[in-house]
């Protein structure tokens, strides 16, 4: 936060802590309400009258409806009477827009009054009219100079209109007719670091240390400013600790001194700084999470330093044993230690104090198919479907899971249940195309081109299904066109898929457009990632075809290196021969 947002809640906890406001709640009490205007000579009194009511209105009922009400009638008799105005002003201490045309009245009608220009300064301030404020606030600081909340103010206004140097100037013509004030010292060093006057900010720290040596908070700024300042680290650290003397569960200095250590590369003590940190009850979670996440995001880090941060997760998980972030970073740290059933085992407990929780069983159900534990895995993608039935993802998984073990039937009627709870065309696409999938692992291509059409009329950019419906047709003696057609558009979607640029090269092939294919296809072999040796063996089929017969040698020779079968290769190599 920056230091006008600081000096906004400080003017707001001082609004909040205001007793002169009519219009402060108070238990209501029974009053006798005066039941008619009684004579009055005239309107001025009349208002004064009005006034009055108001008054005791707030007083012993605490009634803002009626106490406006009054004030109303008041302005009604005299327009400008400048406490009814102010009172006004006050009932909206909740909303500054909406008093701040009453505050101004009021100060307008008496300008000698401090009570009415400190509301409308206020008001200014609240309702962002910074410069006005300003101006109210320069009268305040020369007519109340005892004042320290209108100096504290008079400097915000001008640090947020980037004139850090007045700011300061105002400080220290305010410690010139108050004394050292600590709220101000402070604003002021900051100021100071914040323009680069370090040994001004040095002074001020060594000024307030010496009048307050049991502040942490005076020792943790000089810290700081040697830290910005890149002093020697064994300055910064003493004074760091100097403050940690004083107060060893200050959680500012902590955070401090954990950021100045991860700065300068002191990985030890920057951990052990955050352990503190994490073990702070004091200190939120979200926050200690957030620390401990940063932390441990470099793998490198992490493997350097692997026992300290496994002191750290351990006492983290001490202290929370049942929240799922922590449980998270501890059981991330046990798969990482090669402890994967322990950490299985802590999400079944999790799971089972907290079943709504579907990322748990997604983590058990993941582990459990790492380990290759059929059963188990089987068994909790069961329970995760009876807890959560309307989750399509669930029925997908346990439909992968049995095409995996070649149950396609089973296979298929999970993805048939997951079509009836997708949430969007698009999802409910992808599940057609994969039904279409296993069909066609079955031999029923009927069934398959069935299932593509149907995916492709729900949604016409599923690019997957546009890729293997294209392929297939291709391979089985289908409509070349058709399938190009197709091919085209999931290019189009994905330019940089190799499997995409492969299939659209290999139709061209099928096709007899051998030199439109080739270059296609080379990209394909450019862009692959996987190491695919059907790409291979395609490009070599192609060069082939172009005549190009030692280069087809060679790639299809690249195949076979891969792991592709070695039949197929021999019989393209015989025709080398």
């Amino acid at each position: 936060m920056g230091s006008f947002g600081r000096a906004v809640k400080i003017l707001l906890v001082v609004i909040a802590g205001l007793g002169v406001a009519c219009t402060a709640t108070k238990q209501a009490t029974h009053y006798p309400a005066t039941t008619q205007l009684p004579p009055l000579a005239n309107d001025s009194l009349r208002a004064i009258f009005h006034y009055t009511e108001a008054l005791k209105t707030s007083l012993f009922e605490g009634d803002t409806a009626k106490v406006r009400s009054e004030l109303r009638k008041a302005l009604e008799y005299d327009s400008l009477h400048a406490p009814s105005l102010y009172e006004m002003a006050q009932s909206y201490i909740d909303s500054p827009v909406e008093g701040l045309p009453y505050a101004r009245k009021a100060v307008a009608q008496d300008s000698t009054n401090v009570i009415y220009k400190g509301l409308l300064a206020r008001y200014l301030t609240l309702s962002g009219e910074y410069s006005d404020a300003t101006r109210v606030y320069e009268q305040l600081v020369r007519e109340e100079p005892r004042n320290v909340l209108n100096h504290r103010m008079l400097a915000a206004l001008y640090d947020q209109e980037r004139q850090p140097f007045s700011a300061i100037a105002v400080l220290d013509s305010a410690e010139v007719k108050l004394g050292r004030v600590e709220e101000l010292s402070y604003y002021k060093r900051e100021l100071l670091m914040r323009v680069g006057l370090y040994d001004r900010g040095e002074a001020e720290s060594k000024k307030l240390i010496e009048e307050y040596p049991y502040d942490y908070r005076n020792y943790l700024m000089l810290a700081e400013l040697y830290a910005n300042q890149n002093r020697n680290d064994s300055l910064t650290l003493a004074t760091y600790n100097k403050a940690l003397e004083i107060d060893s569960m200050a959680v500012p200095t902590l955070r401090s001194k954990a950021a100045w250590h991860q700065r300068k590369g002191h990985q030890r003590d920057y951990l052990s700084t955050i352990r503190r940190i994490i073990e702070h009850p004091e200190v939120d979670l979200e926050f200690k999470n957030q620390l401990y996440t940063e932390a441990t995001s470099s793998v490198d880090f992490y493997r350097n330093n692997f026992w300290q941060i496994n002191g750290i997760v351990s006492s983290f998980m001490l202290l929370y044993p049942d929240n799922e972030e922590v449980i998270d970073h501890y059981t991330t740290h046990l798969i990482r230690s090669g402890e994967v059933e322990q950490a299985i085992e802590i999400y079944k407990g999790y799971a089972e104090r907290h079943p709504e929780s579907l990322e748990t069983y997604y983590n058990i159900i993941d582990g459990e198919r790492y380990l290759e534990h059929a059963d188990s895995m089987m068994y909790y993608t069961n329970k995760a479907v009876a807890l959560f039935p309307d989750n399509p993802d669930l029925y997908m998984r346990r439909g992968f899971y049995w095409s995996e073990l070649g149950a396609l039937d089973r296979a298929i009627d999970d993805y048939e249940l997951a079509m009836k709870h997708a949430p969007t065309d698009s999802v409910r696409s992808v599940v057609v195309g994969t039904i279409g999938d296993l069909y066609y692992q079955e031999g029923n291509t009927k069934k398959a081109y069935k299932h593509y059409r149907k995916a492709l009329k729900i949604f016409d950019k599923n690019v997957a299904v546009l890729n293997n419906y294209a392929y297939y047709l291709c391979e089985n003696g289908g409509d070349l066109d058709e399938a190009f057609e197709m091919s085209v558009k999931a290019c189009e979607l994905e330019p940089s898929n190799a499997t995409y640029l492969d299939t659209k090269g290999w139709i061209l092939y099928r096709q007899g457009r051998y030199e439109e294919a080739k270059p296609i296809i080379l990209q394909a072999v450019s862009l692959d990632k996987t190491g695919s040796t059907e790409l291979l063996m395609h490009y070599g089929d192609v060069l082939y075809a172009l005549g190009e017969e030692f280069m087809a040698g060679v790639y299809w020779r690249r195949a076979l290196s891969g792991g592709h079968d070695p039949a197929e290769v021999n019989e393209r190599l015989k025709l080398l021969e």
